[in-house]
């Protein structure tokens, strides 16, 4: 049984680097945002500030992933480690499976903030349209 408890969290690598992958996309996808809103000569500060505050989510989210995946390997590691000379790693495993499932709720609530700013965003950017569709007409 102790054999498997050291190879638990690599068996939740693939999810977080699915959230990495995917977190790192929506990343790539607001700085080309920030170029864009950059390289036109109507700089609006609400949308700038809004961009700057999901930027800082992003990057805090994928420090937290990466720290994530730092303490499964190094609780399966230092697990296979303590197992192999004195069979009784669960504690190092257990331990540091935990630090990585808080640091990927950590994570995860960031992109839940993260989207939730994106949502206002998109809701400001439709009344904004509303407003240009009306004096249109």
């Amino acid at each position: 049984m102790a054999n498997e408890v050291w190879q638990a969290p690599l068996f939740l690598l693939p999810g977080v680097a699915l959230l990495i992958l995917s977190t790192q996309a929506r990343f790539g996808q607001l700085h080309q945002e920030i170029h864009h809103l950059l390289g036109t000569s109507k700089l609006n500060e609400k949308k700038a500030q809004s961009l700057l505050s999901r930027a800082l989510m992003f990057r805090t989210a994928l420090v937290e992933l990466y720290l994530s995946v730092a303490l499964f390997a190094s609780g399966s590691l230092l697990g296979g480690i303590v197992y192999l000379l004195a069979e009784h790693a669960d504690w190092v495993v257990m331990g540091f499976t935990c630090l990585g499932i808080l640091t990927l709720l950590l994570a995860s609530y960031q992109l839940v903030r993260e989207s939730r700013l994106a949502h206002q965003m998109i809701l400001f950017h439709m009344a904004e349209f509303e407003g240009h569709r009306d004096q249109e007409a």
